[in-house]
């Protein structure tokens, strides 16, 4: 009897060993699925509801003529015009920075083409969206600008701004000058990547929303809304030609207007009247002549 306790023992002791000891390989390893994972954070939906526009401005237009509309629907969007962007002109690009240059007298205005206008913080184009109808509602949800045309430009780009002015003999520095304000409800900016090219388009993001809440809004009957529009093009300099368009209830971004076609190039050399007035370039000016001048930067 004594011998058999003794074995009972043993084995006891052995399976007791076996259950509370290092684990075996009978024992289930950690794996991928059954280590606890952290909880995922809820990403929280973008606000798509949309503001109301029923007591801002009636729908004007204007009958002179100038303006030009399309018709979307209910919807009558005025043509994509430049608002506060003040494009210079292009110059030759052979003259000597080291001397006056006489401005030309036939540089078109508007600029043909456009250079460098101001577009940036929402600024720049302009245009009108009204709602013609008399009972219905819309939602404008986005406004989109592509570039429809690329042309690349190389060489040395001299421009002249207007409001920069000139100088011209016995008066100095004169002419140019530019300011005053814009009405406007909703002012957006574009922003091309820098590599951007013919096909890109993307959508215009708010920068301030003046005097209606920001899109997506709900345009009521017999209202319209001010736009004023910016671009951030891409690195590359030439020749953009950019279509804007509006994406409403549930189309699509809809054509409103391709824009002239506008010449951007950051290292562009901006000559202007202020930049004559050292004695390295009035020395160049000669005493009697009435031309207007506008001088390269310098050093």
């Amino acid at each position: 009897m004594r011998r058999f306790s003794m074995a009972c023992v043993a084995l006891l002791l052995a399976v007791v060993l076996v259950g509370c000891g290092q684990t075996t390989a009978d024992t289930p390893q950690p794996t991928a699925t059954n280590i606890p994972q952290p909880t995922a954070t809820v990403q929280p939906t973008p606000n798509e509801t949309p503001g109301v526009v029923d007591s801002g401005h009636p729908c004007t237009f204007d009958t002179s003529g100038q303006t030009r509309y399309i018709q979307l629907g209910d919807l009558k969007v005025s043509t994509v015009t430049f608002s506060s962007a003040y494009p210079a002109n292009e110059l030759a690009s052979s003259l000597d920075a080291t001397k006056p240059a006489v401005l030309p007298s036939n540089l078109s205005n508007p600029p043909n083409p456009p250079v460098n206008p101001a577009t940036s913080n929402g600024f720049g184009y302009g245009f009108t969206i009204c709602n013609t109808s008399r009972s219905n509602s819309h939602v404008l949800r986005a406004i989109t600008e592509r570039i429809a045309a690329f042309s690349a430009y190389h060489g040395t780009l001299n421009t002249f701004m207007f409001c920069d002015g000139y100088y011209q003999r016995p008066y100095g520095v004169g002419g140019g000058g530019c300011g005053g304000g814009i009405t406007l409800d909703e002012s957006l900016q574009g922003v091309f990547a820098a590599d951007a090219t013919t096909g890109a388009q993307v959508n215009a993001t708010q920068v301030t929303a003046s005097n209606a809440p920001p899109l997506p809004v709900i345009l009521g009957p017999g209202q319209m809304l001010i736009f004023s529009v910016g671009i951030t093009p891409p690195t590359a300099p030439g020749l953009y030609t950019i279509t804007f368009g509006v994406r409403y209830d549930s189309t699509t971004a809809v054509g409103i207007s391709t824009v002239q076609p506008t010449l951007f190039d950051s290292a562009a050399i901006k000559w202007t009247g202020g930049n004559c007035n050292i004695p390295a370039m009035l020395s160049q000016i000669p005493a009697s002549s009435t031309d207007k001048y506008v001088c390269a930067p310098h050093s």
